[in-house]
């Protein structure tokens, strides 16, 4: 005799396990968990996603929250953790010193989370590139922390940036490919790359369900592309990872879905000066 009947705790789904056909299950997923993103279009600009201005309050209104770095979690888990153990060993490689650029870091989420994770590190430089809004709560959230900077364009950076940083944000830019090469072009030593949507399909764009109020269009890039444009920019992927939790695809056809339905986290190193720099 199993254990849940043991203990009497017969759950909807265990029940729905044992009796119903696949079907009714499926029905029943989709229900309990409905899908994050929805269709298939050629460009990001055909995704019907509504006003832009509305899709901006949305995302701050979701962002925006004085409760939110009380809710941090002290442990730095899934996609917090690779730029995190990365730091770590640039760090003492360099006596101590570090410096970061994180690309769409908002108002400084991966900056605490950094902190966290950091044992002995001396020098610390920490720049986030975003939109106006984001950078100007992150400003004044951390107006007594001189290692973060929050820069709404491209600053003048410098020359010996470490490590750039882009987490959940590449695939809501409509010109990603301008985006990788500026990036690449910093020179940092390495190009850390974390919730990409990227796998063996056409290059696509989607509609994100999953933030209340409002719908973003977003890429979904061929992992191919994604490569050569950095390889371009003078780096070499030196590691490619799955994430470790899945997204429910089957509203898809099978031949645009990530594998296993993860996202993934690509590592490059620099192999040689972007084109144009010396």
């Amino acid at each position: 005799m199993s254990k849940r009947r043991l203990q009497g705790t017969w759950s909807v789904k265990a029940i729905l396990k044992q009796i119903a056909p696949p079907i009714v299950l499926d029905v029943y997923r989709r229900f309990r968990h409905p899908p994050t993103w929805a269709g298939v279009y050629p460009r990001i600009g055909a995704v019907p996603a509504g006003d832009p201005a509305s899709r901006v309050r949305g995302w701050r209104k979701s962002a925006i929250d004085p409760r939110v770095y009380d809710r941090l979690p002290a442990e730095v888990v899934q996609e917090y953790d690779y730029l995190g153990v990365l730091a770590a060993v640039v760090c003492r490689q360099h006596a101590g010193a570090l410096t970061v650029v994180d690309f769409g870091g908002g108002l400084g989420v991966c900056y605490v989370h950094l902190l966290r994770t950091l044992r002995d590190c001396q020098r610390l430089e920490y720049h986030v590139i975003d939109l106006p809004w984001a950078c100007d709560e992150g400003a004044r959230l951390f107006a007594g922390d001189a290692r973060v900077r929050f820069h709404p364009s491209w600053p003048e950076l410098p020359a010996d940036v470490d490590i750039v940083h882009a987490l959940s944000s590449l695939q809501y830019v409509e010109d990603y490919p301008a985006v990788l090469r500026r990036l690449c072009a910093v020179q940092a030593g390495y190009l850390l790359l974390a919730d990409l949507h990227t796998g063996d399909f056409p290059t696509y764009a989607s509609a994100q369900l999953n933030v209340p109020g409002t719908v973003f269009p977003l890429w979904f890039v061929n992992r191919a592309e994604l490569i050569g444009l950095v390889r371009d920019g003078g780096y070499d992927l030196v590691f490619d990872s799955l994430m470790p939790d899945r997204k429910d695809q089957r509203n898809f056809p099978r031949h645009f879905r990530l594998y296993d339905g993860r996202r993934r986290v690509m590592l490059f190193a620099r192999s040689r000066p972007a084109p144009g720099r010396t």
